[in-house]
């Protein structure tokens, strides 16, 4: 947004955000703003024995802090770093 001047910074030495003439006629509905919708994708598990053991380590860990598991980590992190494992 601030890349194309909907909205701009204030100078001195505490900055403060504000929107700018053009981004006032966005919100005043007199100018159009398009963006790209954020496209789902299908995330495979390459590697389910490892999400697992994550999952494992994940519920252990939360019964050692006394809290629920998605606290550690969530199913979607677990995913990401099954999905990045490096190679060396």
């Amino acid at each position: 947004l601030i890349a194309d001047e909907y909205i701009k910074m204030s100078d001195g030495t505490y900055p403060v955000l504000f929107v700018a003439n053009k981004g006032r006629n966005v919100l005043l509905g007199r100018e159009a703003v398009m963006r790209k919708e954020k496209m789902q994708t299908n995330q495979i598990v390459k590697d389910d024995e490892l999400f697992e053991r994550l999952r494992a380590l994940r519920r252990k860990l939360a019964q050692e802090q006394g809290v629920p598991p998605f606290v550690v980590f969530s199913d979607e992190t677990l995913r990401e770093m099954s999905g990045k494992v490096p190679l060396t």
